[in-house]
């Protein structure tokens, strides 16, 4: 066999650091060290300890921060009403989950929250306000006019929840608009975000 060049060899060095492997990232959350987390620890603090504002404040006593989410708008008195809502889904084989939303302002402050328990296979939503296209499991209460706002997906018994988060028309049904928020991992990963890789590549003669 004809020995290689010395640029046949940079080449194959070359095509060795730049071949992409497409990796998608494991849905649901994710621990420090790259692991799924089944069933997410609970994270204890007191009430009184800050370590943040909104969405960064430690969780309340028993609950684990499962999602967080950016873009947060309620509109009530526009008579073009706008509001957010949160779906949530329990896809445990058996057991119930108590999960908790939290909403805020733009600023760091109180949240607008509400906990709702979620059966096994069962979906709830949580709204800023009352929307048209669907069954509010709960209105999260007191909700003002609020734009650029962030929220946050707690739960209790288990992690093995799914959730999406979106900005609609609350108006209408079906609603003229809706946006979904990317939804990120308690660590503020994107969740299911498509990522790259690169592995080495093996030469066979």
């Amino acid at each position: 066999m004809k020995p290689m060049s010395g640029a046949q060899i940079f080449a194959v060095i070359l095509l060795a650091l730049t071949l992409p492997v497409f990796c998608v990232q494991a849905q649901g959350p994710i621990s420090d060290s790259g692991q799924n987390i089944k069933d997410a620890p609970v994270q204890a603090a007191s009430p009184e300890v800050r370590l943040g504002g909104g969405i960064g404040d430690p969780p309340p006593a028993g609950f684990t921060v499962l999602y967080m989410f950016t873009g947060v708008a309620n509109e009530p008195d526009s008579g073009r009403d706008e509001a957010t809502s949160i779906n949530c889904t329990n896809f445990h084989s058996s057991t119930a989950v108590e999960v908790r939303v939290e909403v805020y302002g733009s600023n760091p402050g109180a949240p607008y929250a509400g906990n709702q328990t979620i059966a096994s296979g069962a979906t709830r939503t949580w709204s800023t306000q009352s929307i048209t296209a669907y069954n509010d499991g709960l209105i999260l209460p007191s909700v003002p006019l609020l734009f650029q706002g962030s929220g946050r997906v707690l739960v209790k018994e288990h992690s093995q929840v799914i959730c999406n988060a979106q900005v609609l028309d609350a108006d209408t049904d079906p609603p003229v608009y809706a946006v979904n928020l990317p939804i990120h991992d308690r660590f503020g990963r994107l969740v299911n975000k498509l990522t790259w890789s690169y592995l080495p590549l093996i030469h066979k003669d």
